[in-house]
């Protein structure tokens, strides 16, 4: 377990998100497709990318804003 800071706020990290398990959850998706570009992968469906790897090993996911009702 380690400390992060997001913003202003402190949290504590039981882990990260290793490459292989990023591939392996992203890859489960039906017509996914997964690009390799300047030492980092992205994952995307029907043309639009949900997640992705950067060469520094950034694990960044792009999730739609659903309305809280």
């Amino acid at each position: 377990m380690r400390e992060v800071v997001i913003g202003n706020a402190r949290r504590e990290a039981y882990g990260m998100t290793t490459r292989a398990q990023l591939r392996k959850t992203a890859r489960s998706f039906q017509e996914v497709e997964e690009r390799a570009a300047d030492g980092g992968l992205t994952y995307l469906v029907r043309g639009k990318e949900f997640a992705s790897l950067t060469k520094s090993g950034v694990v960044r996911l792009r999730l739609p804003l659903v309305p809280i009702s």
